[in-house]
């Protein structure tokens, strides 16, 4: 075995450790209302939805058809993405590289807040990550061997990724980045291979495009209106700075500056671009064109903090690099290193559990995983047989559904305007005998369309959801009776 054989073996104890230890954890928080979502579109199989392609629904059905419509097998198949996304980060940076890097990619990786504690939701960003690697990888396969497998193989996983999360089918741009970068392969450019590709990254983009075909383009409205691109343009730093404040803390304050640090250095390697330099050429391509476009984005909006989520990878390549690169030359840079690394960790380890370490409450980052078993409790106190159970919004809803002991139909308030993936599903239908619930966070504050269908709208209960006997969130709960015109 070589040298460098013993990262391997390290690289594999560390998985293996910590995909043990997610598989503990993933059960010890509770669903986001996120999950609870996408677990509702998991029993309404489809094309595609409202805001997101169908690979979320598809992997949380198969999860619990395997594992029961419990916690564990709504989130087990992500522990085993996350796993598999960082062995492949090992890889790639073996790859690029050598093993040394491959294995400080996987450290960083593993204490990089936002997978660490991404890593064990079943939310869109696991999958994401998971295709981006691996399209990365057939990618590279393809460049290197030119056989048309290869090809068809990364359109495929790109194709895949996309149905995940949109922003996937900007790897093809990281590819043409790079292949315009490097004068050994740029010749693919022109070669069928690169067409084959993306001819089957298209054939992925169908699900989507038909769905949205029979439901009025609303997936495109929904994103237009997500990326505040409804409005005019307008440039405010105050949602740049915002934007850049919250990678700081998802990413950890060093490794974002590790990771523009890194960035800018690449672009030197860009205008000379040689074989040597071929490893920084590719993360870089994988990193700046989602962090670019994101970036430009939050001059208008902040966005949210998970945006960039997939195009970490290549940022986790590069500083893993440049840290093996600085101790190489110097041995007093493992101190740097060292610290670096334990601030990351320290504030990951924080992040799991912030209640037990004395932070308050109201500032924990994991209050929205905690708390949803009591807010059923208090909703099944006061629910009555028959009852329709009617959230203020989608989250509310889709919580109460998961939570609540008999696993009901929940609703939220019925009306001709599209407003998410629950306005495709059938609503509740009124007769003189109906009457229910609304549940809301929105104190005070009763949805117009619940004024027009129920005469008698009484305040029943006003309290906290709870965690650990503190207060998270207030929520009013309201008897509706009375339905009008029966």
């Amino acid at each position: 075995m070589n040298s460098l054989g013993h990262y391997r073996r390290w690289t594999i104890f560390l998985i293996l450790l910590l995909t043990i230890f997610r598989f503990w954890f993933c059960t010890y928080y509770e669903l986001i209302e996120d999950e609870s979502y996408y677990r509702l579109w998991s029993k309404h199989l489809d094309w595609s939805y409202y805001s997101k392609g169908p690979v979320i629904a598809w992997t949380i059905y198969a999860g619990t058809a395997l594992m029961g419509d419990t916690v564990f097998g709504v989130r087990w198949i992500s522990v085993v993405l996350s796993g598999l996304s960082g062995w492949m980060i090992y890889w790639l940076g073996s790859r690029l590289w050598n093993e040394r890097v491959g294995f400080w990619g996987v450290v960083i990786a593993m204490t990089l807040p936002i997978y660490a504690v991404g890593s064990v939701l079943m939310t869109i960003d696991p999958l994401s990550v998971f295709f981006w690697l691996l399209a990365a990888h057939l990618f590279l396969n393809a460049i290197e061997e030119n056989r048309w497998y290869h090809w068809i193989g990364c359109g495929i996983v790109v194709g895949l990724g996309f149905l995940a999360k949109f922003i996937n089918a900007i790897e093809l741009l990281c590819f043409l980045l790079f292949l315009a970068s490097d004068p050994e392969k740029r010749r693919r450019l022109s070669e069928k291979g690169f067409y084959l590709m993306l001819l089957t990254v298209a054939l992925g983009t169908l699900p989507v495009i038909y769905w949205n075909s029979q439901h009025g383009w609303i997936t495109a409205t929904h994103l237009q209106e997500r990326g505040a691109l409804n409005h005019p343009f307008q440039i405010r730093l105050g949602e740049t700075l915002q934007f850049l404040y919250m990678q700081a803390v998802v990413i950890s304050p060093l490794y974002f500056l590790g990771m523009i640090v890194a960035s800018f250095l690449s672009l030197k390697v860009f205008q000379s671009p040689t074989v040597e330099n071929r490893g920084v050429r590719f993360a870089s391509a994988l990193f700046l064109p989602i962090f670019i476009f994101y970036f430009i984005l939050s001059l208008n909006d902040n966005g949210e903090a998970n945006w960039t989520a997939t195009g970490l990878t290549g940022g986790i390549l590069l500083i893993a690099n440049l840290g093996v690169t600085w101790v190489e030359k110097s041995s007093r840079a493992w101190i740097a290193v060292l610290v670096i690394l334990g601030f990351a960790l320290l504030e990951t380890v924080l992040l799991h559990d912030v209640v037990r370490f004395g932070v308050p409450m109201k500032s924990d980052p994991a209050a929205r995983l905690r708390g949803w078993s009591d807010l059923a409790q208090k909703v099944e106190s006061v629910r009555q047989p028959q009852d329709l159970i009617i959230g203020n919004k989608y989250q509310t809803a889709s919580i109460l559904s998961f939570y609540l002991p008999d696993r009901p139909t929940t609703y939220i308030p019925k009306t001709e305007r599209i407003q998410n993936q629950f306005s495709f599903w059938p609503s509740y239908e009124l007769n003189k005998e109906s009457r229910g619930i609304l549940i809301t966070d929105s104190i005070d504050e009763i949805p117009d369309a619940l004024k027009l269908q129920f005469a008698t709208i009484e305040k029943v209960a006003d309290f906290y959801r709870q965690d650990r006997g503190r207060d998270l969130k207030r929520y009013q709960l309201y008897r509706l009776e009375k339905p009008i015109g029966f």
